[in-house]
Formats: C-alpha cells, sequence, structure tokens
C-alpha cells in the first residue's frame, strides 16, 4: 500500500487512546506541514518525541524517518494521482460522477456474469475449507470481507485480516502449511515491496490467491488470480468485482457449510 492508505489503516485499527493513533491522526490533519518537516519538526507537530514517531513508522514497515518522509512528500505533492478511482477524461463536470458511476455499476454487472464462474467459486469454497487457516492480506477491511470472516467463523475455520507490513510479515512466518491466503497487492512505485511477504508464504506451501484484474509483478509467487486476468476495466469496477466476489464466496460457503452442512 500507499503511505497514505497506511497511515489512514494505521490510524483506523488503533484504539482511541492509542498514543501511535493520536500521532497518525495528526499527521493526517497536517499533510501539506508533515511532508515538509524534519524529524524534529515532525515531532512538534504532533506533540510526540522522536522515540515515539520512529516506533510508529516501524509498525508501519518503515525501515527510517527518510523512507517515510520522501514517500510523504511525494504523496502529498503528486495526490493528483493517488487515491483517484475516477480517471480525470472522464469527468468534465461535477455532474458527470454519479452517471460514471452508474455505468461502471452496469460494466461490474456483464464483468460478475462473465467472471464470478459458479464451478470455480464452488471450488475454492472447499479449497477454503480444506486450508488450516485462511488469511487475508488486504490493503483494507470492508463488509464482504467482514461477512466471509464471519461465516468462516461459524463454520469452524480459523481466520485473520492483516492490513499492514509488518502484521502481514509476521503472520507469513507464522502460518501453518498449506494455509490458504487472499491477497492484494497495490503496485505502484511508490508502493512497499512485499517481495518477502510472498516468499515467506510460499516457503509454508500457502495458496496464494491475487486479488487482481490485471497482472501483478508478483505473478510468479501466486496460484491464481480470483478472476481470469480481464483488462481495460476501470479501478472502481476492479472495486466492486472484488467486492462481489468475496460476498459470493461467503454465500456459497454458508450454503454448503452452515445452512445445509451433512
Amino acid at each position: 500500500m500507499n503511505v497514505l492508505q497506511n497511515l489512514t489503516t494505521f490510524y483506523d485499527q488503533l484504539p482511541i487512546d492509542s498514543t501511535y493513533r493520536n500521532v497518525a491522526g495528526k499527521i493526517l490533519e497536517n499533510l501539506a506541514e508533515a511532508s515538509n518537516a524534519t524529524i524534529f519538526e515532525l515531532a512538534a507537530i504532533t506533540d510526540s518525541s522522536r522515540t515515539t514517531i520512529y516506533r510508529m513508522l516501524q509498525k508501519m514497515g518503515y525501515a527510517n524517518y527518510l523512507d517515510f518522509h520522501h514517500d510523504l512528500k511525494q504523496a502529498v505533492n503528486n495526490y493528483t494521482y493517488y487515491n483517484r478511482i475516477i480517471p480525470p477524461s472522464d469527468i468534465l463536470d461535477s455532474s458527470d460522477i454519479p452517471s460514471y458511476c452508474s455505468r461502471q455499476v452496469n460494466i461490474t454487472s456483464e464483468a460478475i456474469e462473465e467472471l464470478l464462474n459458479w464451478g470455480r467459486m464452488e471450488k475454492i469454497v472447499h479449497e477454503v475449507m480444506k486450508a488450516p487457516v485462511v488469511y487475508f492480506f488486504l490493503s483494507h477491511q470492508s463488509a464482504a470481507v467482514n461477512s466471509f470472516q464471519q461465516n468462516l467463523a461459524l463454520a469452524g475455520k480459523p481466520n485473520g485480516i492483516y492490513c499492514l507490513y509488518p502484521d502481514q510479515l509476521t503472520a507469513a512466518k507464522e502460518m501453518p502449511e498449506k494455509s490458504i491466503v487472499f491477497m492484494n497487492t497495490i503496485e505502484f512505485a511508490e508502493s512497499q515491496d512485499v517481495t518477502e511477504i510472498f516468499k515467506e508464504m510460499k516457503s509454508r506451501k500457502a495458496k496464494i490467491i491475487l486479488m487482481s484484474t490485471s497482472e501483478s509483478r508478483y505473478e510468479k509467487y501466486a496460484d491464481s488470480y480470483f478472476v481470469p486476468l480481464h483488462d481495460g476495466l476501470s479501478i472502481l469496477t476492479s472495486l466492486l468485482l472484488e467486492e462481489s466476489f468475496f460476498l459470493v464466496v461467503s454465500e456459497l460457503l454458508r450454503y454448503h457449510y452452515i445452512e445445509n452442512k451433512s
């Protein structure tokens, strides 16, 4: 994930009384100032110490302040390229946004029919239930994944979601052999390199399903993509397709292993 996703996810998952949550929150509230700050200046901006900042950055997967500062400065100065769901060429006026989303929903509906093959989904569900543990290495939590996790719990299948690099790496090192992992990767130039995580998972013979609709640079480590590769899908359609995938797999698991358990 990129630095802004990292900060936001880190902030969201911490309890309200966490010192690190307070530091991350103040960085997010003062991005322009923080992106140009030295470590001493950032300590003043966040009402914290350099030690606290260093420890927080380690928990986010950064080896040093220089790497974090570089990524933050890049993200703030070039935000036009970050967090963009709709291409600017498709928006001439704000009224174009709802109509664009409507068109993408229609495209997603067609993609679901074409790409979320029933037989393939059924196979994934049965593979999930054969695995010792199910892991979600994702950049964010979602309602669809949460629903899937609840059904996995009811079916007696251990599972967990890990969003931050250090947590994913630790989980990869500790996962039982032949676990199954649903993993999405943010592959912009400024995103964290997760090669070490993939190598750890493969050393444990994990089955890795990539949550991507386009070719990943980590493809050689994966067993499959969640759908057949499909060039030309928009970011919005890909996101909706991923959510739909988890909802379908979740409901199939519920049908076979909870409501019609033999």
